[in-house]
């Protein structure tokens, strides 16, 4: 099989990717476990080409989901949060992250000996991951799904779980975490999901993250204590 036949292989590339959150202790467990975070990206894509009527280049979105925020393990997180709280930095230091992932997926494609056609797809996705909204003005459809996928991730049974993570990490109740969890807007962005069909699979995240939310709120009621 010649490079330009090269077929993906999701579970090698991942593999990297792993080790390299695995060294930064910041990214590898707890609220922000990146090794979790990039896999949930990855299935969520999945689930959205699977149900889309419209063509698209799955290999690449699939690789782009798996590296798109490996950059993230080059950030200063001194500029981002302390005490649990974000920075005034935190967007400027952030929004870093997308440059920094295209150097390390080229690195990580081309050592893998990836044909140079499928690393510029890749890093088109990659590169433009983070612009949602009025960010941009065009996107191909490869795009609109990573994006989509990108925000759905954070839903769900995610959504559920990391407030409680953030707060055994940073010293906060778990009542209080219900209650974040109650009265955040968790709504994938809104109006910056890209596709109808995202907002049908974001509102079944949705509804399975309240459901999950009622039903320990339910175990905490009683006729003296309200959540």
């Amino acid at each position: 099989m010649t490079d330009q036949d090269k077929k993906p292989d999701y579970k090698e590339i991942y593999k990297i990717v792993k080790d390299l959150f695995e060294k930064v202790d910041f990214l590898s467990y707890g609220p922000f476990d990146e090794t979790y975070y990039t896999l949930r990206v990855f299935n969520v894509a999945e689930k959205i080409m699977n149900q889309l009527d419209e063509k698209c280049d799955k290999e690449a979105i699939l690789v782009a989901a798996l590296l798109h925020d490996v950059g993230k393990i080059k950030l200063n997180f001194d500029l981002l949060f302390k005490g649990g709280e974000f920075l005034g930095s935190f967007s400027e230091e952030w929004r870093k992250h997308s440059k920094i992932s295209v150097e390390f997926a080229g690195e990580i494609l081309a050592n893998l000996n990836y044909p140079s056609d499928f690393l510029t797809r890749v890093l088109y996705l990659i590169e433009n991951h983070d612009l949602r909204g009025d960010k941009m003005k065009e996107r191909t459809i490869e795009l609109k799904v990573l994006q989509d996928a990108d925000l759905i991730a954070d839903l769900g049974m995610t959504g559920f779980i990391r407030p409680f993570l953030y707060g055994g990490k940073y010293k906060r109740s778990v009542i209080k975490s219900i209650a974040f969890i109650k009265t955040e807007d968790r709504t994938a962005g809104g109006t910056k999901l890209n596709l109808e069909l995202s907002k049908k699979i974001a509102k079944k995240e949705m509804d399975t993250q309240k459901r999950l939310v009622d039903e320990i709120s339910e175990g905490l009621k009683n006729s003296y204590f309200e959540l």
